[in-house]
């Protein structure tokens, strides 16, 4: 049986995806205004690591952190959590396999240049992590905790408002600073 704690283990990593696809996704709205290299390493790292807890929680089945380890019925999460982010099994497959890959290859090993120019989409990241944070929810209610908020779809949304209001300003008050390339 999954402990309280494992299950809120699990919600942690799903809220650091939501946290820093939120972040990221607000410094990119401010793109062009990140001529700094520590905007640019911030917004990279948020990226990376959206992708690298995402993949910590639907990655690898032999991960002590994999969704198979807490639900029970593969067949019937795995295609509630397709309809929810609105994919087929082939589509959930490239994803999968996109999301595994780039971790592999960019943000664990880098076993590719620098110059990739593919780069993972994080909607479908943000529809399951939600999914799966609501059904551990409900898995949390019928073990009788009834203290978790299931929507974290909202909160993705609040935050990512928090957070492009925070990056509208730090953006505009260090524009001024103009670095030499080193």
């Amino acid at each position: 049986m999954v402990t309280q704690q494992e299950i809120e283990k699990q919600l942690d990593r799903l809220v650091e995806v939501i946290r820093n696809a939120a972040a990221f996704r607000s410094l990119w709205k401010q793109k062009g205004a990140l001529e700094q290299n520590y905007w640019k390493l911030v917004l990279s790292n948020f990226f990376d690591m959206a992708i690298l807890n995402w993949c910590k929680v639907f990655g690898a089945d032999g991960e002590e952190t994999h969704w198979k380890k807490i639900v029970h019925d593969h067949t019937s999460f795995r295609t509630a959590l397709q309809q929810r982010a609105g994919i087929s099994k082939s589509k959930w497959e490239t994803y999968w396999k996109e999301m595994t890959e780039f971790r592999s290859t960019q943000i664990s090993h880098c076993k590719q240049p620098p110059n990739l120019t593919n780069y993972p989409v994080l909607d479908i990241a943000i529809e399951t992590s939600c999914y799966y944070y609501e059904w551990l929810v409900r898995e949390l209610k019928s073990l009788g905790y009834a203290d978790y908020d299931n929507n974290l779809q909202d909160y993705y949304s609040r935050f990512l408002g928090q957070t492009t209001k925070v990056a509208e300003v730090i953006c505009d008050s260090t524009k001024h600073i103009i670095v030499e390339d080193s």
